[in-house]
């Protein structure tokens, strides 16, 4: 399929283009940019030539290592620890505050002995919330929680016995660095891999609890179940409403459904209804009674349309020659037999190629006919674009002559559109 393409020679101004012009997705060599040569490539063949300063940025959207020297995404590295920041077996748990952390004294029913660790979650400083070595004197910290170090966010407990806690599992909700018996922590219970059982009116699939309806014992109540009373009986219906429900449909007193007997109306207008006879009806517009009296097609009567929904073609007045139509007439023809009427299609041409040789070299081209009002009635292009006509601008015209102010190239094209 032919194409019209820009002449670089005509029609492109050297140093014209400004960036801004370029089609999205132009390709530029990289060799043409400024420090091409040390872009790095998304295929992956081209690597780093020294150590990459990221100016403290993540590198996002990673996949999941594979070898010895990747990088390790966050999701792997919560997927191998679990989430969370270690995870850590206490033999005990206080959920209440302990004013005096020393001494072997029983915690949730269990009575410690020295080297066993006690996790405290609801003291009243909070810095001291975590774990602590129980010793018949004062308590200390474990190794891995010690005074004054630092341990990461998500640390994770299991608690082995107590009346309460027992099979327990805590976590440190407090996030960032907690530097030991410094940062205020805080706890709470994790509740996964726990067993419910579903109540009276509920059902249960999974951890998901729904209820239950139906009017049998252990079930939700719904409609008139004998346990709803009160307002929520029929009688919270209005007034009559329950009356006219135990009253056979068709007979006095009855809620009026589809098919049932309207009667007589004693008073009022009647509308929207189909299929009544004319007579006997009043209150039609002006002369409606004459026409609907008056033969079809007729003197004042009805006129009776064709099958197409139309009038007939006799109804209409018959006109010829070059017309004008006024008030209260209709024009079926309109002809141009003066030449003074209105233009004809064909007095209209379009793409039409001049004819002359486009070969860089000629600026004269004939057309097939002298365009009306000595060429002001014409448009051409020149490889799809308008071009200016007049002394001193793209072309000049003279009966059916173009010329040229320069000389089209053989790839170029020349359309003329004009009324003749």
């Amino acid at each position: 399929m032919s194409r019209t393409l820009l002449n670089g020679s005509e029609e492109i101004q050297s140093g014209s283009i400004p960036w801004a012009a370029m089609a999205s997705g132009a390709i530029v060599p990289t060799a043409s940019l400024v420090d091409g040569a040390k872009f790095i490539k998304s295929d992956g063949t081209v690597n780093m030539a020294a150590a990459l300063n990221l100016g403290g940025y993540t590198v996002q959207n990673s996949g999941a290592p594979a070898n010895a020297s990747d990088l390790a995404t966050k999701a792997y590295v919560d997927q191998k620890s679990g989430g969370i920041g270690g995870v850590h077996d206490v033999r005990i748990l206080s959920a209440a505050n302990i004013a005096s952390l020393s001494g072997l004294s029983a915690i949730d029913g269990v009575t410690p002995v020295a080297g066993d660790v006690i996790l405290l979650t609801a003291q009243t400083t909070a810095s001291q919330n975590g774990p602590w070595t129980a010793a018949s004197g004062s308590w200390t910290r474990p190794t891995w929680w010690a005074s004054a170090s630092t341990v990461n966010e998500g640390q994770y407990f299991m608690v082995a016995e107590g009346t309460t806690y027992k099979d327990t599992k805590f976590w440190c909700t407090t996030t960032g660095t907690i530097t030991v018996d410094t940062t205020s922590v805080a706890f709470t219970q994790d509740f996964s891999g726990t067993t419910y059982t579903a109540g009276t009116g509920l059902g249960q699939v999974g951890n998901t609890f729904s209820v239950t309806y139906g009017t049998t014992a252990g079930t939700a109540a719904v409609g008139n179940d004998a346990r709803i009373t009160g307002a929520l009986q029929t009688s919270a219906l209005g007034a009559n409403v329950q009356t006219a429900l135990g009253v056979a449909v068709g007979t006095a007193g009855a809620v009026v459904v589809n098919g049932g007997a309207l009667g007589t109306p004693s008073s009022g207008t009647l509308t929207s209804c189909s299929g009544l006879p004319i007579a006997g009806i009043s209150g039609l517009g002006s002369n409606v009674a004459t026409a609907l009296a008056a033969a079809a097609d007729g003197n004042r009567g009805f006129p009776i349309l064709d099958s197409g929904g139309h009038l007939k073609a006799g109804d209409f007045p018959a006109l010829t020659g070059d017309v004008t139509t006024t008030a209260g007439a209709l024009a079926t023809i309109v002809n141009n037999t003066s030449g003074s009427g209105f233009v004809k299609y064909t007095n209209f041409i379009w793409n039409e190629t001049p004819t002359g040789s486009m070969n860089g070299v000629n600026t004269s081209f004939t057309l097939a006919n002298a365009p009306a009002n000595s060429g002001a009635a014409m448009e051409l292009c020149f490889n799809g674009r308008t071009l200016e006509p007049g002394s001193g601008n793209d072309f000049t015209i003279s009966g059916s002559t173009i010329t040229m102010l320069f000389a089209p190239q053989s790839s170029d094209k020349l359309r003329a559109y004009y009324l003749k």
